[in-house]
C-alpha cells in the first residue's frame, strides 16, 4: 500500500501560525515521516489570491521532485483570467498538470453549466481530475459547505469528468453525499474531511473502494489521524491499496487520452519502519496490542441528524476489540439533542449488557433545574459513573448556575462530570475548588484550560479531537501528560482518527501510553472502578 496524498497545499497562507510548516521541504519531511509516497500539490496563491500566480509557482516548486504532482486552480473562463479555453488542455499537458481544483466558495462562482459549463466541457474532454472544495478558506469553515444538488447536476451534465469533492468536514449532509454517490458513477471524495465512524467500511461495501481517495489537507491538519483511519479500516488489502493511492494514480494516468504519455510510469515506494514503537506499528497497520487503551469520550445509540454506520452497542464493542480498546466511558445522542431520559435508560441497559466494557454517564438538561434533579435521583444506583453535560447544544449558558446541580450531585458520590465545554476558565477553576471530589473532564481538545488542569488533581483534559497540525505536541507541551486522557467521540468519529495523532506524535513513548489509557485507568480507579479487575490486555 503506497499512500498518494490527494490534498496538499504549499506556500504561506493567510492564517499561518508561528512555527507551522508550509514549504516544499516541510512537506517532503512530513511525507517521509508518515510514509506518504506521492502528493498532489496546490499552491497557496491559487487557493487564496490569484489562480494564475499559484499555477505558475507550483510548477517551479514541483519541477525537480518526482514525488510531487502539480495541480492548477481554475475559475470561470469568461474574464480571461485562466487564458483561452481552446489552448487550456495543451498548456496543462505541457506543464504535466492532470488535476485541477475549483474553489467556488472562495472565488464566488456557480457550479452550474451557465457559469462554468464551457470550462467543464474542456476538462471532461481531457479527463482531467477535477477537485471541488466549496469552503471559503483553507482552514475549512464551515463544515457541510458542499451543495450536493449542484454536484449531482455537474456530474450528470459531464459524465466523463472525474469529480472529487473535498471539504473541511462531511457531517450532517452525509445522507445526501451517499445518495450522490449512488446517483453519479463519476463522483468521488477524499478522506481528509470524512470523519465518520466506520465510514470507509460503509462506502466500500455500499459503493466500492473506487470512490475514495486518501488525502490529508496538509499543512493545516494532523496527518496521523487520516493515516491511521486508512491503515486500520476493516477492508481488504486490495481496497486499501485503491484508497491509499491506486485510485488516484489510475485517474491521473487516464488524463489527456489524446496525448502520448510523457511522464515515466514509475512507482515510488516508501517502506514503514521495522521497529517495535507505537508509531512504527501504526504505520504498518498493526493495532497497539498489549497496551491499556481506554476511551474517555464515546457515544452509543442512534441519532437521526446524520447517518451513523455500524453503531449498535454490539458493533461498537466489536470495533473496540478489533482496535484494542479495553473499555469506554459512554453516553448517548438523545440527551444532546432531545429526550435525555430515553437516553439514560438506553445507556443503563448497555452497561448491564456489556459489563466492564461500557461505563455510562447520565445526561441531564440544565434548562430545567427541577427536571435535572428528578433525573439525577431517578438514575441514582443504576451504575452510572458520572454525568455528561452539553449546555452548549441545549441552549443554556456554559457557566450558568444550574450546572452546579449535577456537579454537586456527583461530588456527593465522588463521580465524573464530563462537559462538552466548561466555558470561561474561571468557571471551571471555581467548580474544581468548590467540588474537590468530582473528577472533571474537559470533553474536547483545548489548550485554554491548561492552568486548571495542571494545578487541580481532579481536572483532566480529553484529547477529543486532535485535528490540527502538531495538535498532540502542542497539548503535551502545555499540559501535565498525566492529566491527558484519550477520547475518540465514537460513534460520531472513528476510533483511529483520534488514536492516530497520539500514536504518531513526537512525544516520548511513555507519554503515549499514559494518554492512551494509563491515565484514564488511574482516573477510574480513583472513583472505585477498575477496568483491569480480572482482565488482561
Amino acid at each position: 500500500m503506497q499512500l498518494f496524498d490527494a490534498n496538499v497545499q504549499i506556500g504561506r497562507y493567510k492564517r499561518l501560525s508561528e512555527g507551522m510548516p508550509y514549504s516544499t521541504e516541510d512537506l517532503l519531511a512530513d511525507m517521509n515521516r508518515f510514509g506518504i509516497a506521492e502528493a498532489l500539490v496546490t499552491d497557496s496563491l491559487s487557493r487564496e489570491v490569484y489562480t494564475e500566480w499559484g499555477n505558475q509557482r507550483v510548477l517551479k516548486e514541483t519541477r525537480h521532485e518526482p514525488r510531487l504532482h502539480p495541480t492548477w486552480a481554475l475559475m470561470p473562463a469568461r474574464t480571461g483570467e485562466i487564458g483561452p479555453l481552446d489552448t487550456l488542455l495543451e498548456r496543462m499537458h505541457s506543464a504535466r498538470v492532470r488535476a485541477v481544483r475549483l474553489f467556488p466558495g472562495h472565488y464566488t462562482f456557480s457550479l452550474e453549466d451557465w457559469c462554468i459549463g464551457d470550462l467543464l466541457d474542456v476538462l471532461e474532454e481531457g479527463r482531467i481530475v477535477t477537485f471541488i472544495d466549496s469552503n471559503p478558506e483553507l482552514l475549512g469553515y464551515p463544515m457541510d459547505a458542499t451543495n450536493w444538488e449542484d454536484i449531482v447536476h455537474l456530474c450528470r451534465a459531464h459524465p466523463d469528468l472525474p469529480v472529487v469533492v473535498s471539504e473541511s468536514r462531511f457531517r450532517s449532509a452525509n445522507r445526501m453525499m451517499y445518495q450522490a454517490l449512488e446517483t453519479c458513477p463519476n463522483l468521488h471524495f477524499e478522506l481528509s474531511g470524512f470523519w465518520a465512524h466506520r465510514g470507509i467500511e460503509y462506502v466500500c461495501r455500499e459503493f466500492g473502494a473506487e470512490r475514495l481517495l486518501f488525502g490529508t489537507k496538509w499543512p493545516v491538519r494532523e496527518i496521523g489521524g487520516v493515516v491511521a483511519t486508512t491503515r486500520y479500516a476493516e477492508i481488504s488489502d486490495a481496497d486499501r491499496a485503491k484508497i491509499a493511492g491506486d485510485n488516484l494514480r489510475g485517474m491521473l494516468a487516464a488524463a489527456h487520452p489524446q496525448k502520448r504519455r510523457t511522464v515515466p510510469d514509475f512507482r515510488i515506494t516508501v517502506k514503514p519502519p521495522e521497529s517495535d514503537t507505537l508509531r512504527a506499528k501504526a504505520l504498518r497497520g498493526e493495532r497497539p496490542a498489549g497496551e491499556v487503551i481506554i476511551d474517555s469520550h464515546a457515544h452509543l445509540s442512534q441519532a437521526s441528524i446524520y447517518h451513523l454506520a455500524d453503531s449498535s452497542p454490539a458493533e461498537v464493542e466489536r470495533e473496540m476489540e478489533r482496535l484494542g480498546v479495553l473499555c469506554s466511558i459512554v453516553f448517548g445522542f438523545s440527551g444532546v439533542i432531545g429526550d435525555w431520559t430515553y437516553d439514560n435508560d438506553q445507556i443503563a441497559q448497555f452497561m448491564m449488557g456489556y459489563p466492564g466494557r461500557y461505563y455510562g454517564l447520565l445526561t441531564i438538561n440544565p434548562t430545567s433545574p427541577t427536571e435535572a434533579r428528578q433525573e439525577l435521583d431517578r438514575c441514582d444506583g443504576k451504575g452510572f459513573v458520572g454525568v455528561k453535560l452539553i449546555p452548549h447544544y441545549q441552549g443554556y449558558p456554559e457557566d450558568g448556575p444550574n450546572l452546579e446541580i449535577p456537579v454537586a450531585w456527583a461530588n456527593e458520590r465522588k463521580l465524573i462530570v464530563l462537559n462538552h465545554s466548561w466555558g470561561p476558565v474561571g468557571h471551571l477553576r471555581r467548580l474544581a475548588d468548590k467540588y474537590p471530589d468530582v473528577t472533571f473532564i474537559i470533553g474536547h481538545y483545548s489548550l485554554a484550560y491548561g492552568e486548571v488542569v495542571n494545578n487541580y488533581p481532579n481536572v483532566y483534559q480529553c484529547t477529543c479531537e486532535p485535528l490540527g497540525y502538531n495538535a498532540m505536541e502542542m497539548l503535551t507541551d502545555s499540559l501535565d501528560t498525566s492529566k491527558i486522557v484519550y477520547g475518540s467521540d465514537v460513534t460520531d468519529l472513528p476510533i483511529p482518527l483520534g488514536m492516530g495523532p497520539i500514536l504518531h506524535a513526537r512525544i516520548p513513548e511513555a507519554d503515549k501510553k499514559k494518554i492512551l489509557g494509563l491515565n484514564a485507568l488511574q482516573m477510574l480507579r480513583g472513583i472505585g472502578v477498575d477496568p483491569l479487575d480480572g482482565r488482561t490486555v
